[in-house]
Parts: structure tokens; C-alpha cells; sequence
């Protein structure tokens, strides 16, 4: 399996009301079965995250966005599949 990640985060300006924080991730993923029985396969994943804060008091805001996509690379092919989660 091979697997590699970028992260990192921001944060807002000192002089404005409320503190602000961004953070966010992107990930790629591959994976691999083999087996005697020729139903080898390998799949390849990528994703990635974003997490947003303002915690102003007039009007506070919290936003976390997750999403990626999945396909085959050998092997029994399935259908793409995506996938998001907003919150």
C-alpha cells in the first residue's frame, strides 16, 4: 500500500474581531491484493479535508467539508465512486 499526505493550516488576521482557523488536508491512497486465485486487484483513492473557524461573537462560524474519489487500477473493476460530507 502506498499512502502520502499534504496538511497544513492558516490562521487569520491578528487586528480583525474573532480568531479565524483554516486547516486542510489532501491524501492519495493506492491498494493492492493478490492471491493465488488470479482475483488480484489494486484500487487508488484520493481525498482531502477542509476545516474552517471564525469564532467572531457577533456571528460565529464553524464549516468542515470531507470529499474524494475511489477507482480501479487492475484487477475486477467496480464503478467510481465519490463521496463528500459537508457539516
Amino acid at each position: 500500500m502506498r499512502r502520502s499526505e499534504c496538511a497544513g493550516s492558516a490562521r487569520g488576521d491578528r487586528h480583525s474581531p474573532g480568531r479565524k482557523n483554516l486547516q486542510y488536508a489532501a491524501r492519495y491512497d493506492e491498494t493492492a491484493v493478490f492471491s493465488s486465485d488470479q482475483t488480484n486487484w489494486q484500487t487508488a483513492t484520493t481525498s482531502g479535508s477542509l476545516n474552517y473557524m471564525n469564532t467572531n461573537e457577533r456571528h460565529p462560524f464553524t464549516a468542515q467539508y470531507t470529499g474524494g474519489y475511489t477507482w480501479t487500477l487492475t484487477g475486477r473493476t467496480t464503478n467510481p465512486d465519490s463521496f463528500t460530507n459537508f457539516f
